[in-house]
């Protein structure tokens, strides 16, 4: 029986290859290691931002073509990629949907103030505000109202029913809605400075 390659390559000292013969190269690491590569955000440079910047804008941009925008190869792009994603930074890819092209026809604010501020009471209505789907962000704020709610509905009928859930909590002191008129200024949440 022959050995295998590798094993000629290796010899007798097991995992270590013999002088002279050549090594496989390295394969990618995992995202949680390469978390460890960077370890401030002060460490980003320029062609980190303009990869978060390019792929805030599009999150469906193919690698090759994020690569050429910010010039870099789609190798060094997929490792830097796997890096910013290990770090948490880059959260997440979400379609942006039309809601009115699926009959939701109403944006609406929610301003909440809470009767207190305790952690516990703060806990409960987090919860509450997370079986609520008819709630997509939930914001807590420091200044005259405690919470603020984007919400969005089919029709009237879903506003009142989401505004009588709120009277009945025990912690609720008041409740503001207003209506969106029109969306002025949609952007990704991170104001990159690109050259």
């Amino acid at each position: 029986m022959r050995p295998s390659r590798l094993s000629r390559r290796c010899g007798a000292r097991g995992n270590r290859p013999l002088r002279g013969s050549v090594q496989r190269a390295k394969p990618i690491r995992d995202a949680h290691e390469l978390s460890s590569d960077v370890t401030s955000v002060q460490e980003l440079d320029v062609t980190d931002i303009a990869i978060l910047a390019e792929f805030q804008n599009n999150g469906r941009i193919s690698k090759n073509e994020l690569a050429y925008r910010v010039g870099i190869s789609p190798l060094q792009c997929l490792r830097r990629l796997r890096v910013l994603q290990g770090r948490g930074i880059i959260k997440g890819v979400r379609a942006l949907i039309d809601p009115q092209l699926l009959n939701y026809e109403l944006v609406f604010f929610t301003m909440i103030r809470l009767h207190s501020q305790s952690q516990r009471a703060l806990d409960e209505f987090d919860r509450f505000v997370e079986s609520q789907t008819i709630v997509r962000e939930s914001w807590l704020l420091a200044g005259d109202v405690d919470y603020i709610l984007k919400c969005i509905g089919r029709d009237l009928a879903a506003i009142r029913q989401f505004v009588s859930a709120l009277t009945v909590l025990p912690n609720v002191r008041t409740i503001r809605t207003s209506l969106e008129l029109r969306n002025i200024k949609d952007s990704g949440i991170v104001p990159f400075k690109t050259a």
